[in-house]
């Protein structure tokens, strides 16, 4: 739908409207609760979005929590928020589900990135990895109505009698665009966190290995440690880092 300003012969300038039959987004609606039960034990440590009974709230205390640690271990500490611009958009659906592409298919889904051309083997090299469902665990009935679901999606403009086909983006609006992106970002991120760890740079995470409101009051109680970038909301995420010294946290910061 047009915006009202800007002109009309931009896409930028048109808000995404997602329509859908009521049949739909029933059967979306089931098949959402279904793939959330391997996202559960899939997910990334932090990563709360879309989590029935989370809120952005929950985010928040994370950070409080963790500059709170710090200070009182008297460590230099840093948060880096990280929001990828039309993410929902954008992500690729073979992270997603397996899907069976061309070469033909994946040249042109190459060259629509504009990425050096040397690396086109590394990029065919991901596609070809095991989906984030498959690693989930998801069951191939699950996995094969969602593949239908982002099979045949297409967008038409508001005076314009021309249909274009759509071969990113976990579908914003429908009732599983919001699961389906925290797969696809979890198989991202999980590599982030994993080459930091190959190259030295530890983003180890302190926490009670409890849960209670006023942990002070147990006088001893467990830690726990585990490897996590920070709390993730959908496309927002929010990396936390700490080192000994000043300078050598912005070195870690410059770093990550």
């Amino acid at each position: 739908a047009y915006k009202g300003r800007g002109t009309p012969n931009q896409c930028e300038h048109y808000r995404a409207l997602m329509v859908s039959s009521i049949l739909a987004k029933s059967a979306h609606r089931s098949l959402r609760a279904e793939s959330m039960k391997s996202f559960q034990t899939y997910r990334l440590p932090l990563q709360i979005g879309g989590l029935a009974g989370r809120s952005v709230a929950q985010g928040a205390h994370c950070l409080i929590s963790y500059a709170s640690m710090c200070r009182r271990a008297g460590k230099s500490y840093g948060i880096l928020f990280v929001d990828v611009k039309q993410a929902f958009y954008r992500l690729f659906r073979e992270h997603i589900v397996s899907v069976e592409l061309s070469d033909e298919a994946v040249q042109r889904l190459f060259s629509t990135l504009q990425l050096p051309p040397d690396s086109f083997q590394d990029f065919a090299k991901e596609l070809a990895e095991r989906s984030a469902m498959e690693a989930a665990g998801s069951s191939p009935y699950i996995q094969a109505h969602v593949r239908e679901a982002l099979h045949g999606t297409w967008f038409k403009i508001l005076g314009s009698d021309r249909l274009s086909q759509t071969k990113r983006g976990s579908r914003p609006g429908d009732n599983m665009a919001d699961i389906l992106f925290a797969f696809a970002f979890k198989r991202i991120l999980q590599k982030v966190l994993d080459q930091l760890q190959q190259e030295g740079c530890s983003m180890q995470v302190e926490s009670l290995g409890i849960a209670h409101p006023y942990p002070a009051q147990l006088g001893a109680y467990p830690l726990v440690q585990f490897d996590a970038l920070g709390p993730i909301w959908a496309d927002d995420l929010a990396v936390l880092v700490s080192e000994a010294t000043a300078p050598a946290l912005v070195a870690k910061l410059q770093y990550v």
